[in-house]
């Protein structure tokens, strides 16, 4: 009786196992996925930064104009 009860606890962590790690799996390529996605957004947030200190006030107000204005 003792040796069914372990052999139905083990067949059970034998099939729990590997849905188990491949759950971790997903996860930690799902956490990478994210990763790669904020250091794109970060990258392209860093580029509008360095073109917007290369150019005047001026030309910044323009391009917002043309960008959000009213069309004429």
């Amino acid at each position: 009786m003792m040796l069914s009860i372990i052999g139905n606890v083990i067949g059970f962590l034998g099939k729990l196992l590997p849905m188990l790690f491949a759950y971790r799996a997903g996860k930690k390529s799902a956490q990478v996925d994210v990763l790669e996605n904020e250091s794109k957004m970060v990258e392209r947030a860093n580029e509008v930064e360095r073109r917007i200190d290369r150019i005047t006030s001026d030309a910044v107000n323009e391009q917002l104009r043309k960008r959000w204005g009213k069309p004429e």
